[in-house]
């Protein structure tokens, strides 16, 4: 009886998880679109990016799209978030629907010295909203 359960299970599971792969691969492509643009002059990334998917706010059946990531530069905070909203770098729809926001934070570290060159860590987030689920589950 066993046996019979798990032959049932694998097939709904696998059948539920298509959508999650498909906004998985949209993430993935976001991320490398981000990684690829050249960053800002005097900045350095210096952490692989953290990407996550959920519901849009409250709108059911809406997926937000999430990565973020960190870099040491010489820019303010609001230069950084200036330049990478200048990119332009398309939402993670391959439709190109959806809007792109663009967050900078900075850590409670101290002011930069000449021992770090001028260079203090900041968050960098990426949010890409407005795409519909697909049935993703995460996105309910």
């Amino acid at each position: 009886m066993a046996g019979c359960d798990s032959t049932v299970i694998a097939p709904v599971h696998r059948r539920s998880s298509l959508p999650q792969w498909g906004n998985n691969r949209r993430l993935d492509a976001l991320a490398e679109r981000f990684l690829a643009y050249p960053p800002p002059p005097g900045t350095v990334i210096d952490s692989e990016v953290d990407g996550s998917i959920g519901v849009e706010g409250r709108e059911k059946d809406l997926c937000r799209f999430r990565l973020r990531f960190t870099v040491e530069t010489t820019l303010t905070a609001a230069a950084l978030r200036d330049y990478y909203k200048k990119a332009e770098i398309p939402p993670a729809d391959d439709d190109g629907r959806g809007l792109v926001d663009v967050f900078v934070w900075t850590t409670s570290d101290p002011a930069p010295t000449w021992e770090t060159s001028g260079q203090r860590p900041m968050i960098v987030e990426i949010q890409s909203r407005g795409h519909d689920s697909g049935g993703d589950l995460r996105c309910w």
